[in-house]
């Protein structure tokens, strides 16, 4: 019995961590195809935000957006960073780490998009409801924060470096 779940820790050992073995397939875990998902959808969205058709093709958008795009660029880029590195190596700090990062990220961009407001065509009855729309954005953002930074403390509290 005890060489059985020996064999199995040496086994789990040896799996990556978006991967399952002990299941007898070589593919992906449900964890690990959600990882590699994230890592599609943002990598898509930077195709068509920057390459084609492009941020400036939708027509109710200013150029004042330019800003925006930037921040909204760097943390897509970081979305795929954390996503693979936990396809990788995926533990609870590091995913923890990343929830963090892009809550930060989300505030950043929708943040920034209450400041400028770059679209047009939005009158004023619209208008209002959009702001608000983006404030309760921003709000569950923060929410998001702190909820994550609770769990990435909790989880360097019972984390050891065997």
């Amino acid at each position: 019995m005890q060489a059985r779940a020996s064999a199995s820790v040496q086994e789990a050992a040896l799996t990556t961590p978006g991967t399952s073995a002990s299941s007898g397939t070589a593919g992906p875990t449900q964890a690990g195809r959600g990882y590699l998902a994230g890592v599609s959808v943002d990598s898509l969205a930077l195709v068509l935000i920057n390459v084609w058709p492009g941020w400036e093709a939708v027509r109710f958008v200013t150029p004042v957006a330019e800003p925006v795009v930037t921040v909204l660029n760097v943390g897509l880029v970081v979305g795929v960073f954390f996503n693979v590195a936990l396809y990788l190596a995926g533990s609870e700090w590091l995913r923890a780490v990343g929830d963090v990062v892009t809550a930060l990220f989300t505030i950043a961009v929708v943040g920034r998009l209450l400041h400028v407001f770059p679209f047009t065509g939005a009158d004023a009855s619209w208008s209002w409801f959009l702001r608000a729309a983006l404030a309760v954005v921003v709000g569950a953002g923060v929410f998001a924060l702190v909820v994550s930074a609770v769990r990435l403390w909790r989880a360097l509290a019972a984390w050891s470096p065997d």
